[in-house]
């Protein structure tokens, strides 16, 4: 199971057979307000039932510490670049990564995918 960070938007999915993605506000409501990142990562470790974190925040990568702690947890991460709070891009880029993200989740080799948005344009 990944969580969906407080960012991505409502969304519901359809039944996949070896995945589930549901909402941070769902799981863990009290995580959403008032946490750093890598607090977020160290909790969901220590409540444990998460493989992984999919979030829209593509800075998380530049922080030391939210690297330090994801490689302490062993969750995955899945970052959608540039979705610029778009959330039919953020639902349209988890629906279309949805079967690599399943496939590429190892509960004993985490991995990190960075997924950027294909419409950004570059200029």
């Amino acid at each position: 199971m990944f969580a969906l960070d407080q960012n991505f938007p409502s969304v519901t999915m359809p039944p996949l057979p070896d995945i589930d993605f549901i909402p941070l506000r769902q799981l863990h409501p009290d995580l959403i307000r008032d946490h750093d990142d890598w607090d977020v990562l160290r909790e969901l470790k220590r409540r444990g039932g998460v493989d992984g974190l999919i979030t829209l925040d593509d800075n998380i990568v530049k922080l030391p510490k939210e690297m330090s702690v994801l490689h302490q947890t062993r969750l995955s991460l899945v970052v959608f670049r540039n979705v610029n709070n778009d959330p039919l891009v953020a639902t349209g880029l988890l629906l279309v990564h949805a079967s690599a993200i399943a496939r590429s989740n190892d509960r004993d080799d985490p991995s990190y995918g960075c997924y950027p948005n294909p419409c950004q344009r570059h200029l």
